[in-house]
């Protein structure tokens, strides 16, 4: 949001330290950037003007959803698959409404790539919807660095599947998007840098990011992920081993049912393949999983459908029925009984952490804390934070730590960030305000205990210091 703000402002694509352009930095890439900044043009800048863009992909990525169901397996396969994403996901940062709330890289990345596969289940029927899927599908690879090597696995394999089968339409249709994404993500980042040169300042090389986020066998992060997975990814990951068996049963009657069955297997190699990142080598961060359980939503509901002879609600309530009056949980006719309960409690829990606390009283201590600081504050003061959202909002000088201090947290996966010895004079800041986020990993513990600032005052989770000179 900072960086689209500055963009709309000022016509710098970055960030703006002590009043100075600066990198982008950590900010999200440019297909999340500019529909936030297209709000801020049309709407003025501010909060909701920047979330609603986001918003608005969050419930084209639903329909998406939908649509990709249902040109797999009819109408009621879509419905389910966008109510396991509502019902069953039950922690907010892997949550379709909540995510779309926030202005994050999830939702719009998984809108490009559900959309792109709506396009790209029309191509069986006019080949020009290739190039709706292949720049939708680049959209996704550059929004997250993590899309593009899960979304060429899912359409590789499809590709050798189909070879091995002589499905030469099919390989074709999988080739041709496959050899698009990695073509289209050269010349679309090539145009890109092109369209903004002058306009921003490259981002650094930071030492340990990769490794910090996507290639970490940090136990305290395998820990996370497992947990989360268990707690939050179950259904998905039966539902994946239910569509891979399936698959490998599969048998072919015709080039269309070729078509969607690879579909299907393209499906499953992206959410199985994201899944085993996610707990073997992730940061283990609950919201990186969430693109495995919202397209697995589809898998999910796949075996919900065969479970319940293709949803028929007769069969499953007298299913759940006999079950009950003969405690048989554990036969062939149990599937219903299952169903059941675990679409039952996935939809409690759901309900429960992440729909319940939206109709909560709205916590107002930001816009407080800002408002003290234009009050009590000189105009020409310098204000450091490692808080964004005070950043975001502050109509002062503002200075935070460099991204490498941020590389350099993610590291310590939690442990304290006073080991870091980062020293905020180094900015020379006036004030000091310190926020949730820096307060629980201890990055300014070391200057407040040595006397540098003096307290102010608190405003709910905001602390704000003065500097003693």
């Amino acid at each position: 949001m900072m960086v689209a703000k500055n963009l709309v402002e000022v016509g710098h694509y970055g960030q703006v330290r002590d009043g100075l352009p600066a990198s982008p930095g950590l900010s999200a890439s440019y297909p999340v950037v500019l529909p936030v900044a297209a709000g801020f043009k049309l709407l003025g800048v501010g909060t909701w003007q920047g979330r609603l863009p986001i918003a608005l992909m969050a419930l084209g990525m639903l329909l998406c959803l939908y649509l990709v169901g249902h040109g797999l397996a009819g109408e009621r396969m879509g419905w389910a698959a966008v109510g396991v994403a509502l019902l069953m996901s039950p922690h907010p940062l892997a949550n379709p409404i909540i995510m779309g709330r926030q202005v994050m890289a999830e939702v719009p990345m998984l809108f490009y790539l559900l959309a792109g596969y709506v396009c790209f289940l029309k191509t069986y029927k006019c080949w020009g919807w290739m190039a709706g899927a292949v720049l939708l599908w680049v959209l996704a690879s550059q929004t997250k660095a993590q899309m593009m090597p899960f979304l060429s696995l899912a359409l590789a394999v499809p590709l050798g599947w189909a070879l091995l089968e002589r499905s030469r339409g099919v390989a074709a249709r999988f080739g041709a998007a496959l050899a698009g994404i990695w073509l289209g993500g050269v010349g679309i980042s090539w145009a890109w840098g092109w369209l903004i040169q002058g306009q921003t300042i490259p981002n650094p090389p930071l030492e340990g990011l990769v490794r910090s986020l996507a290639l970490t066998l940090e136990p305290t992060a395998r820990r996370s992920a497992i947990l989360a997975l268990l707690l939050f990814g179950l259904p998905t990951a039966i539902g994946l081993v239910y569509l891979g068996v399936k698959l490998l049963r599969g048998r072919n009657e015709g080039s269309q049912t070729a078509f969607l069955r690879l579909v299907w297997a393209s499906i499953f190699v992206f959410c199985g393949s994201w899944l085993t990142w996610y707990v073997s080598l992730s940061i283990g961060w609950v919201r990186y999983v969430m693109p495995a359980t919202l397209v697995g939503s589809l898998a999910v509901a796949r075996l919900i459908a065969d479970l319940t002879r293709q949803f028929d609600l007769r069969y499953t309530v007298t299913q759940v029925a006999e079950t009950l009056l003969h405690l048989r949980f554990f036969t062939r006719q149990s599937g219903a009984w299952w169903v059941f309960v675990v679409a039952t409690l996935m939809t409690a829990m759901t309900v429960m952490f992440s729909y319940l606390p939206i109709f909560s009283l709205p916590d107002r201590t930001l816009e407080e804390t800002i408002a003290y600081l234009h009050t009590n504050t000189p105009a020409e003061a310098r204000i450091e934070s490692y808080e964004s959202e005070v950043l975001f909002l502050l109509a002062r000088r503002t200075v935070y730590p460099p991204d490498q201090v941020s590389a350099d947290i993610l590291q310590l996966h939690g442990r304290d960030a006073a080991a870091l010895g980062y020293d905020p004079l180094l900015a020379d800041p006036d004030y000091l305000v310190v926020g949730r986020f820096a307060r629980g990993i201890g990055l300014y513990t070391a200057a407040l205990e040595n006397g540098q600032f003096s307290l102010m005052t608190r405003i709910g989770d905001y602390e704000i210091f003065q500097r003693l000179r």
